[in-house]
């Protein structure tokens, strides 16, 4: 399984009715028995240590990055992606290709939008976006409990970490599952007012662990959404 066609594959999956039980995920259900989730992984914690009054810090292993809240998010050499109508931006190596398609999610026709780069045999960059189906679960945490689940029966892989994390001001969650071929699937997801967004870094071990990948992940930031009449300035 290539790559983009992984990435492309669970964006269709998580959103098409044929494929995506909605009524188990997303529709509130009291007389359904709920499944079990999938326990939470995360790193070891790094030892503690005691600094002395005249040691200095260390400097920041990720420096081109901020991480914290609403603070701005450079890539020196990397492209700003800003779609117009998308409400993001985020740093890619290059220009991404755009794709957009129609999939439905139960009584719904939704267009997903999909930004693609994908560099060299090790890995792909992909960020997509589409609305959420208008009997989705009001609950955010169930919605992206529930996705995670998805992604990872579909793949049939393994949960290797779970966190939460921070696009700004926005909650996500982060995850990375590992396939029965090798491949390792790291993804933020996000959910911003109707919208479902998945921000992607897929490919082997070291390519998805990279510094690059881990500035791509954190450049994410969710903006207002631009009309083409203010994109191009009439």
């Amino acid at each position: 399984m290539s790559k983009y066609f992984l990435v492309l594959t669970l964006g269709v999956t998580l959103l098409m009715g044929a494929q995506f039980p909605y009524n188990r995920y997303y529709r509130p259900n009291s007389n359904q028995t709920q499944r079990r989730p999938v326990p939470l992984r995360t790193a070891p914690k790094a030892p503690t240590t005691t600094k002395r009054p005249d040691q200095k810090s260390a400097p920041s292993s990720s420096p081109l990055v901020t991480q914290g809240g609403s603070q701005p998010v450079d890539i020196p050499d990397w492209t700003k992606v800003t779609p117009v109508g998308g409400g993001f931006a985020v740093f890619m190596p290059e220009e991404p290709a755009e794709k957009k398609q129609k999939v439905t999610a139960g009584n719904d026709q939704i267009e997903l939008t999909q930004y693609v780069v994908s560099p060299d045999d090790h890995g792909a960059y992909v960020v997509m976006y589409s609305k959420l189906p208008r009997d989705r679960n009001p609950n955010d945490e169930i919605v992206l409990r529930s996705a995670r689940q998805r992604v990872v029966d579909r793949l049939g892989g393994e949960l290797i970490n779970e966190s939460d994390v921070m696009a700004g001001d926005h909650s996500g969650r982060e995850i990375q599952v590992k396939t029965p071929g090798g491949s390792i699937l790291r993804e933020r997801m996000f959910i911003n007012g109707d919208r479902f967004y998945q921000v992607i870094a897929a490919g082997s071990r070291d390519f998805v662990s990279s510094t690059e990948v881990g500035q791509y992940l954190r450049s994410f930031r969710f903006q207002r959404t631009k009309t083409e009449d203010e994109d191009t300035g009439k």
